[in-house]
């Protein structure tokens, strides 16, 4: 998922911004990565446990039924899956 624009930040919670940007890039997840996201996210100065909700996937996907956040499509026949 790209970063989402400045007026769509108040959705999600700092903690959930952290997780978010740390997987940003990455298909799978490996051991070093987890030791990484201990290290970089888990004890991040403004990481806090309980300002993440296990909901974060639904209430992006609401916020996009509703129209809150744009989804922009750029596939195009022959691009594949």
């Amino acid at each position: 998922m790209d970063p989402l624009a400045e007026k769509d930040t108040e959705l999600f919670t700092k903690s959930e911004r952290l997780l978010q940007e740390f997987r940003r890039g990455k298909d799978g997840f490996s051991a070093n990565d987890l030791k990484e996201l201990i290290q970089k996210v888990l004890h991040h100065p403004e990481f806090e446990a309980a300002d993440v909700d296990h909901n974060m996937h639904d209430r992006l996907m609401n916020a996009v039924e509703k129209g809150t956040i744009d989804v922009l499509d750029f596939w195009k026949d022959g691009d594949g899956e």
